[in-house]
């Protein structure tokens, strides 16, 4: 009859205690730029950003991708002349479509 009498007490009480402690939280995602550095030896240009949102000075990374850089043809499929738009990917017709 005791037990009958102190188990609901005793099981509010864990839960209690079970609420009461601090819940682990994962640390947060870093947050970086990415961008290409489209030189002949390509590779990826990682940027952090501070807490602060400002990019941390001298903390890049550079991570190889043996890619050789942007490369495009022109209209005669001859490699084109470096074109800024063509790295945004933007799409640039010559002739008629």
């Amino acid at each position: 009859m005791f037990s009958k009498q102190i188990l609901p007490f005793a099981l509010a009480t864990l839960a209690l205690q079970a609420q009461a402690r601090p819940r682990c939280k994962s640390p947060p995602n870093g947050k970086a730029i990415y961008m290409i550095s489209n030189e002949k030896d390509n590779a990826v240009l990682a940027l952090p950003i501070g807490k602060d949102g400002l990019l941390a000075p001298g903390t890049a990374t550079l991570t190889a991708t043996g890619g050789t850089g942007m490369t495009g043809v022109d209209s005669k499929g001859q490699p084109a002349v470096p074109d800024a738009l063509f790295s945004q990917s933007s799409v640039t017709i010559a002739g008629n479509v």
